[in-house]
């Protein structure tokens, strides 16, 4: 791998690390039940669309 291969790999590994970190302090007071739920907050065509 040359220089310009292995720069684009860590930026994009700095870019999708910053998106994971801003998504996981964005919000703290969301618990385990609410992530895996989605706070019930998810409309039927989340179903349909799993049986399309």
């Amino acid at each position: 791998m040359n220089l310009q291969e292995v720069s684009v790999f860590i930026i994009y590994l700095v870019f999708m690390l910053s998106i994971g970190v801003y998504f996981f302090f964005r919000d703290k007071n969301q618990t385990e039940k609410g992530y895996f739920l989605g706070d019930r907050k998810m409309g039927p065509w989340h179903i349909l669309k799993e049986y399309v």
